[in-house]
């Protein structure tokens, strides 16, 4: 039997999304360099990332962690919209990769491009 590892987690890293409406929050850089740490200690297939808002930590996450976890994808964010925060990590290839928002957002969600993320992965295990 072949087991596979995952991970979710809301990191709740804004980031310097939208400046001086959302604001660091809970020291984020320090935050996600705590998280990027972690991520690299854990031998896991699958990460799944929440609230990763800031595009600036999900490339420094990205960069920080192929060595271990190859391929990644996320939804860009939009000329007026901060993106999904929903971010995938994986050791596999991701194929298929696709996101489909959510229809009739109010609020502070509406600056955002909330919905589902989802990829295909190619789990080739060696036996």
């Amino acid at each position: 039997m072949t087991n596979i590892r995952s991970l979710s987690y809301n990191t709740h890293l804004f980031g310097n999304t939208l400046p001086g409406l959302v604001g660091q929050y809970y020291k984020d850089n320090e935050r996600k360099d705590a998280i990027i740490e972690h991520l690299i200690s854990l031998d896991l297939d699958i990460i799944c990332l929440c609230e990763m808002w800031d595009k600036d930590y999900k490339n420094d996450v990205i960069n920080k962690v192929k060595s271990q976890y190859a391929y990644s994808y996320y939804n860009s964010n939009s000329v007026i919209k901060i993106g999904s925060g929903l971010m995938i990590l994986s050791k596999h290839k991701l194929y298929n990769a696709a996101f489909s928002p959510y229809e009739n957002l109010s609020g502070t969600d509406a600056l955002s491009q909330k919905g589902i993320l989802y990829v295909s992965v190619n789990f080739n295990f060696r036996r």
